[in-house]
């Protein structure tokens, strides 16, 4: 990852900043309380986002409170997401090897409304979920799924109603 990949849109609060142009993001600092900020790696983007963010190294701590939320990631996802919003919190131990922490992480729109936590661990190819889900559109599932998850002709089988 190369720091001029990203671009930043929006408002922060106590931001602090620590980076070196000539080395990778494991000697970077990124400390702030964002409001409805739009964050950008490549083509990759998150709209209207609203939290805290501490990013040190290679780590992150994401403190999400954002609504109207746009999501789009196309390694990850199958199509750009939205969320009336978003909360809880989320970590993420180590970027190249990822390990990722969801704490009481609360995402809701019309498809879909649930809470999450737990542990994704690459390293380990270990997934530990904890979920309630109040809704869901089973229609639409697998926008909320990442791309590997399941072949495209498997998806479509959600995405014609019986």
């Amino acid at each position: 990852m190369k720091i001029n990949d990203f671009k930043f849109i929006g408002s922060a609060e106590k931001l602090k900043i620590k980076f070196s142009r000539k080395k990778n993001l494991n000697n970077f600092f990124l400390e702030g309380n964002f409001n409805n900020s739009s964050i950008q790696y490549k083509k990759n983007y998150i709209n209207n986002f609203t939290g805290f963010i501490n990013f040190k190294d290679n780590t992150a701590n994401v403190y999400l409170n954002s609504k109207n939320i746009e999501i789009y990631n196309n390694s990850i996802l199958n199509k750009k997401i939205k969320f009336n919003f978003i909360r809880g919190k989320l970590s993420v131990i180590n970027f190249n090897n990822l390990n990722i922490s969801f704490d009481e992480v609360q995402l809701s729109n019309n498809d879909i409304d649930f809470t999450v936590s737990g542990n994704i661990n690459k390293a380990l190819d270990t997934v530990n979920i904890f979920t309630h889900l109040k809704y869901i559109d089973m229609r639409h599932i697998t926008n909320y799924l990442p791309k590997e998850f399941m072949s495209k002709k498997t998806s479509s089988y959600f995405s014609k109603p019986l």
